[in-house]
């Protein structure tokens, strides 16, 4: 029990001290600029988000022993960044972010009890399934990106049909195939959505980072529960998938700021 308070204050350490030093970087590249500003602007809006992570790491709740109490601490980090979009304002991005963040609330509630029974997963999977479809519709098809979907594709060829070498047969093998495909076609929106030849509006950025942590933390997950026991799994999954929902939250901040502002004429 102490080892694993003491893991969860460890992870509560990095996770402040990498906000910190992301602050400070963009002091520094961005000084003075308006995305710094906004970058700082934004800062005191996400301390729900930082305290709440920190209690799910501290407490650390034995996921062998589902209750609501540990579904409710499990869901309080997105809980707050469904607060922190709600403020940014509404409108159909940030509408749609929104609606994927409660679907995905929904799913680590489930998640809670995946152990139980395997249609739990699969109800579990269904609302991450949604979440995805959410954040997909929200980065859009335009423009439609060729480069990036073939890469998408390759490296889905050959990540989901590792991953499928671990699953049983079943109704689960084809929610887990279907699963893969969403969450390859959400990457390759996210990483279409930016052109590294001219401006990057900083908030693709973040949605392209998020995109990729979620496959990062999906792997992982399904690894450990069909496959092999990952080393420190719990932490590997939560702290990539509490980082992807944190970035993709952050693409939602004003829509008009740019990594090089020559320009302020598009938006999402």
């Amino acid at each position: 029990c102490n080892y694993k308070r003491n893991t969860g204050y460890n992870i509560t350490f990095v996770m402040v001290t990498t906000m910190e030093m992301v602050f400070t970087a963009s002091s520094f590249i961005f000084g003075g600029t308006n995305v710094y500003k906004e970058v700082r602007g934004v800062a005191p809006f996400l301390v729900p988000f930082l305290k709440m992570a920190c209690v799910y790491f501290v407490l650390w709740l034995p996921d062998d022993q589902p209750s609501i109490a540990s579904a409710f601490v499990k869901c309080l980090p997105i809980l707050s960044l469904i607060w922190f979009v709600w403020l940014q304002g509404v409108n159909s991005y940030n509408l749609k972010i929104l609606t994927g963040l409660v679907c995905s609330c929904l799913g680590d509630a489930a998640l809670v009890w995946q152990g139980a029974d395997i249609s739990v997963f699969i109800a579990g999977m269904l609302f991450f399934a949604c979440g995805l479809t959410c954040y997909t519709l929200a980065f859009g098809f335009s423009p439609f990106g060729l480069k990036e979907l073939v890469a998408v594709a390759t490296a889905c060829v050959f990540l989901v049909g590792y991953v499928l070498t671990f699953v049983p047969e079943g109704v689960i093998l084809y929610g887990v195939f279907g699963y893969g495909c969403l969450i390859g076609v959400m990457v390759w929106r996210a990483l279409a959505r930016f052109n590294l030849k001219t401006v990057i509006p900083w908030r693709k950025v973040f949605a392209a980072v998020g995109a990729l942590l979620f496959v990062l933390s999906d792997v992982s997950l399904v690894l450990n529960k069909f496959g092999c026991s990952l080393p420190c799994e719990r932490t590997i999954i939560m702290t990539t998938y509490y980082a992807a929902q944190l970035c993709i939250s952050l693409s939602v901040v004003n829509s008009r700021l740019y990594l090089h502002e020559k320009d302020a004429s598009c938006v999402h």
